[in-house]
């Protein structure tokens, strides 16, 4: 016995434009200023930021050390 067919395309345009086909809708308003690029560009220079500080901090900690041994 032949299988039956399980799906047709018939009416189905009719009934998905009976309420509209509507946009979908965000569940908050997405602006750009946080956008990925802008997210990135921001992370990028914190750990720049970061970077600069510890290593001023590791210098620091160890002319201070140098200074205590070695009387400077």
């Amino acid at each position: 016995m032949a299988k039956k067919k399980n799906f047709s395309a018939h009416n189905q345009k009719k009934k998905a434009h009976r309420n509209g086909i509507k946009k979908f809708k965000l569940a908050y308003d997405r602006s750009h200023k946080w956008s990925e690029t802008t997210l990135m560009e921001e992370n990028m220079k914190i750990e720049r930021v970061e970077k600069r500080r510890l290593c001023d901090e590791k210098t620091k900690r160890r002319f201070d050390r140098e200074r205590i041994l070695y009387g400077y």
